[in-house]
This record gives C-alpha cells, sequence and structure tokens, in this order.
C-alpha cells in the first residue's frame, strides 16, 4: 500500500487491525463495549496508518461539531482570559474545540451563529449586551446546553456564579476594620432601565453595607457608567478622575475590578494622592494586574479558571443526557480576599470620621 498517494480510510484501520469498520467507529467516538485488547490494537492501526477521522463527516453522522462556543465581552481582562483557558484546557480533555467570540451589541446574532453551526454547547460570560427572549427560546428550542457564568439571566440550563455580595461585603467589612467610614465604590455599570435588571450584585451589597453602618449620603461615593457596561484601564482613570472632582475626603476606593482599579490608581497618582497611605483601593478579580501594579493591590479572588473548565464539564455531561432529562444546575462559587500593600489603617482619627461622615 502506497501511504502517500492514498487517503487513508477506516477501513484501513480496519482491515490492518483485523476487526469490523463499525468496531473502529466505536473507539474513535468512544462508544460501545470494546475489550480493551482490540482497543489497543485498533489504537495501534491508527498509528501505523497515521489515520485522521473526517470530522466534518463524523459529525454528519454523530450530530456533535465537537465544538464548543465561548462569549466574553473581550480578551484583554484576565478575568476573561482566564475563563477562556480554563475552559479551552478542559475542552481538550474531551476532544472539543473552544470557539472564541467577543461580545457585541448583537449577542444575539452569534449565538444564532454557534446554533446553526451545531455547536455542542455554548458559554455565556458577558455584561455588554443581553439575549433576548426570542433567542432564549431559540436556545431552549435547539436542546443546545447554555452555560450562563454572569448570574444576570435565567436562560441557561445551568448557571455558575461568583458570589460578589458576599465578596463586596468582606471588602467593605475589612475597610471599617482598618477605620475606614469615607468609602467609595467605583461600579462603572450603566443605570439599567426602569424595571430591568443590570449587573446589581456588587452595587446592592455596597448599598446593603453602607446602611448597616450608618453612612450618609452614600451615593455621592458611587461612580456609575455610561451604556455599553465596558471596563478598562482608560475607564478607571475617568472613573477615578470624576471622583476626585466630587471633592468628598474618602480615604477608601472599592473598584469593580483590577482593570478598573490600574486606572484609578494612577487617576490617584497624578492627583499626588499616595495608595495607601492616603487612600486605601481595594478591586475584584485577584489577576496579574492585582499582583503586579505598584502598589500591589488587595483583591477579592474568586475560581474563574475553575468556573471555564467546569462549565465545558457540564456541557459535556448534559450532552450526553437527552434534553428531556437534564436536570437544572445552579453553583455558586465563594470569593476569598487578598490582602496585599493597597490598604492601610486609616489615618484620620474617630472624630474626624464621624463629621466627614455627617456630612
Amino acid at each position: 500500500m502506497n501511504r502517500k498517494s492514498k487517503t487513508i480510510t477506516r477501513d484501513d484501520v480496519a482491515e490492518l487491525a483485523g476487526v469490523a469498520p463499525s468496531t473502529v467507529s466505536n473507539v474513535i467516538n468512544k462508544k460501545g463495549n470494546v475489550s480493551e485488547k482490540l482497543k489497543k490494537r485498533i489504537e495501534w492501526a491508527i498509528e501505523e496508518l497515521g489515520y485522521k477521522p473526517n470530522l466534518i463527516a463524523r459529525s454528519l453522522i454523530t450530530k456533535s461539531s465537537k465544538h464548543i462556543g465561548l462569549i466574553i465581552d473581550e480578551i484583554t481582562n484576565p478575568h476573561f482570559a482566564l475563563l477562556a483557558k480554563g475552559a479551552h484546557n478542559e475542552a481538550n480533555k474531551f476532544g472539543y474545540v473552544l470557539s472564541i467570540s467577543l461580545a457585541s451589541e448583537h449577542v444575539d446574532s452569534v449565538i444564532e451563529d454557534f446554533i446553526s453551526r451545531q455547536f455542542d454547547g455554548i458559554i455565556f460570560n458577558t455584561y455588554m449586551s443581553e439575549v433576548s427572549p426570542k433567542m432564549s427560546e431559540l436556545i431552549i428550542k435547539s436542546g443546545i446546553p447554555y452555560v450562563d457564568c454572569n448570574g444576570i439571566t435565567e436562560h441557561g440550563s445551568i448557571l455558575l456564579e461568583i458570589d460578589y455580595y458576599s465578596g463586596m461585603k468582606d471588602a467593605y467589612y475589612y475597610l471599617t476594620s482598618l477605620g475606614h467610614e469615607k468609602i467609595a465604590y467605583i461600579s462603572g455599570t450603566p443605570p439599567p432601565p426602569p424595571g430591568e435588571y443590570s449587573r446589581p450584585e456588587r452595587l446592592d451589597a455596597f448599598r446593603w453595607c453602607c446602611d448597616h453602618f450608618g453612612r450618609k449620603h452614600y451615593d455621592d461615593y458611587i461612580v456609575l457608567g455610561d451604556p455599553p457596561y465596558f471596563t478598562n484601564f482608560e475607564k478607571g482613570y475617568q472613573y477615578g478622575q470624576q471622583l476626585l472632582k466630587r471633592n468628598l475626603d474618602i480615604t477608601a476606593i472599592i473598584a469593580v475590578n483590577d482593570y478598573t482599579a490600574i486606572g484609578v490608581l494612577q487617576a490617584l497618582k497624578e492627583s499626588d494622592i499616595r495608595v495607601p497611605e492616603d487612600i486605601s483601593l481595594i478591586s475584584f478579580d485577584n489577576t496579574v494586574y492585582a499582583q503586579s501594579s505598584n502598589p500591589s493591590l488587595t483583591s477579592l479572588s474568586s475560581p474563574v479558571f475553575t468556573i471555564g473548565a467546569k462549565a465545558v464539564e457540564y456541557i459535556v455531561r448534559q450532552k450526553e443526557t437527552p434534553a428531556e432529562h437534564r436536570k437544572k444546575i445552579v453553583e455558586r462559587f465563594p470569593m476569598e480576599l487578598v490582602i496585599r500593600e493597597s490598604t492601610a489603617p486609616c489615618l484620620l482619627n474617630s472624630d474626624q470620621n464621624h463629621v466627614q461622615g455627617d456630612r
């Protein structure tokens, strides 16, 4: 046999291994009860012949494209990059390809494209746009396992969410234990339209903390953003400047994430405000930005790599379960406060703080 001039087929593998072509298919597709002895013989024949399955033909037969779609806001934010890496590694273990699409105002069209390509699952982790009710119906009708990782929508059969509410409370309580009372929150979240839901956990938790500790006029200490929701260094710098112009004599800031926090840090430095001597700074995500900034950032850590891997694991598990027997999966992941250089005890005495808090 001239292997260089002939395309190797499944039948060639079967002939060399001395088995039926269907047995080769079972080994390739990991189906059926094939003895370990036969499996090793077939794997040897595949390697000996250099056989590569025709994935397109295989997908037509198995009704599986071996592709999983991931929708994220951006790849430059380490939070999303880590989630993508966790999903990629897990997908690779199961023989799947991870296709990444960056979110836009037309997220429905991205999902529709994934469905039309017969993807085996979709992971949704974006805050820039939301899935329409019409697309939600299409997702359910398609039977494709859908993982919601942002905790906003209930479109997915699988909901994996980070406990940002408790994370915010931990951050606020920690700053309070250091003597801080005039604490600001840079959210960047656009004000939601009346009656609509828009990533409120951290904001709600911040307001709860302010009420709990008797802080007055705390809305002055919250910086919101403009739609669509988007965070990066430039946004953080812009929000930091906005906050400083309010002249609130704040002693601590909580930023929505590390990416935003490094922009806030730059705005503070340019105003000759020292961190943490003058203002303490806490952020969320505990990414490489928190670890490498100067000073390093106290940050709330979340297992985002694990969440990415779990999303794929659940998709594969549900793919093997008939749609009518699939159960709703909800898993919530705690955050952990990692203390670094950007936080310190408040230098103002308690009397000064009390007067400022009553302004």
